[in-house]
């Protein structure tokens, strides 16, 4: 089976109305470091990148850390001559609930250096798996207050659709609403995200959510928040933290019901049964202080195209069957 028309594998989940939530891999540190475009398919391999860092992310690898690498290109304003930017952010995980202990998260926190290139693998090492170290690069830390941290997904070199459809959409962000109007906003070129047949696609920062199928229509409800999260229902593909495509979909419920608030206060998922073709989840919030049990099943297949020069092959879809809220004891 061809694309029948469709220019990208992007195009091709348009058509067939494949969704996009459950389908981003989460983690528990993100580590975002600046190379120099051009970026080859697999962009470890760039000859820009900062010498010794590949062998870090090896290193990290093979420890199995719950980590994601992310190339970002330099920015004409942003960057400076001579130095490279790294960023780190981690999820912030919080302790104790009103009947367990369990753990809750509460997006991620930013730590940021702009340091010489010969200093860039040690400090990602540092960052990844050896803390004590971090010391010693305290010099190049950058404080420069609260910002959000958009990672567009723009590298064409991996697939066609990333190119199409995410350089358009950074380039709008970067151009218009980076500025006054949206203080604190970055927006950085990024390397693959995964995913790329719901280009555009981006991760979001210190929230830690992944979204896909963004235009330039979905900009002012993503990045002002002026209306309900509704409006983005069909971009959101899930919360970067390392949960399963069935907690995905219900934290997907919880954000429509709350409403942005969601995101700002502590917040967990809990997957307490599954099955081939259907889970039970727990989904519960700190602020406000609720708790939800949902039932996610299958709901039907799609033909999808992964990759815009790869075969299709067949993807379950996924709706919500129950949803109830659980009353909670508050004088606990």
């Amino acid at each position: 089976m061809e694309l029948q028309g469709c220019r990208t594998c992007s195009d091709w989940a348009r058509l067939h109305g494949e969704s996009a939530v459950g389908t981003v891999t989460g983690y528990d540190q993100f580590l975002i470091v600046e190379v120099p475009l051009p970026w080859p398919y697999a962009v470890t391999e760039a000859r820009a990148l900062p010498p010794g860092l590949y062998t870090v992310i090896e290193e990290a690898m093979r420890r199995k850390l719950a980590f994601r690498f992310e190339a970002i290109a330099p920015d004409a304003e942003w960057s400076q001559a001579g130095l490279t930017r790294i960023i780190a952010y981690k999820l912030v995980k919080i302790d104790g609930s009103f009947d367990e202990k369990v753990s809750f998260h509460q997006g991620f926190v930013r730590r940021e250096f702009m340091l010489p290139l010969e200093q860039v693998a040690g400090l990602a090492a540092a960052l990844l798996y050896e803390p004590e170290h971090l010391a010693a690069f305290a010099t190049w830390a950058v404080n420069d207050g609260p910002v959000r941290d958009l990672l567009v997904c723009t590298q064409g070199s991996r697939d066609a659709a990333c190119g199409h459809y995410g350089y358009p959409l950074y380039r709008e962000i970067r151009d218009h609403w980076c500025g006054p109007t949206t203080p604190g906003l970055r927006v950085w070129r990024a390397s693959h995200i995964g995913g790329h047949r719901f280009a555009g696609t981006l991760l979001e920062f210190p929230a830690g959510l992944g979204w896909g199928y963004v235009t330039n229509a979905e900009l002012g409800p993503l990045l002002h928040q002026n209306e309900g999260p509704g409006a983005l229902a069909h971009c959101y593909r899930g919360s970067l933290a390392p949960v399963t495509h069935w907690e995905q979909i219900a934290e997907r419920e919880a954000l429509q019901q709350v409403g942005w608030p969601w995101l700002t206060g502590p917040r967990r998922t809990e997957l307490l049964s599954q099955g081939p073709d259907s889970a039970e989840v727990l989904v519960e919030s700190l602020s406000p202080r609720r708790r939800w049990r949902a039932t996610v099943a299958a709901s039907g297949q799609v033909a999808s195209q992964p990759n815009t020069k790869g075969p299709v092959r067949t993807e379950s879809q996924y709706s919500i069957t129950k949803w109830q809220e659980e009353r909670l004891d508050r004088s606990v």
